[in-house]
């Protein structure tokens, strides 16, 4: 995972790895918070729509296929 950090810490993810591939981040669509993570609905360079999550508590990312919420 390669984030921009500006005023916070994982501001905006840049681009991640998918099955061995590393993906460019076109748009992020939608970003959401709980207490313990950060969420990001993300279009890939690929076309294809993916959520990404960071786990504070365990500093781990993931990644998984989403589909486009309107």
């Amino acid at each position: 995972m390669e984030t921009y950090s500006g005023s916070r810490l994982h501001e905006r993810p840049r681009r991640f790895t998918w099955e061995g591939e590393w993906l460019q981040v076109r748009q992020v669509l939608k970003t959401w918070y709980d207490p313990e993570n950060l969420h990001f609905q993300v279009a890939a360079e690929n076309g294809r729509v993916f959520l990404l999550r960071y786990a504070r508590p365990r500093d781990t990312w993931t990644a998984r296929p989403g589909k486009r919420q309107e």
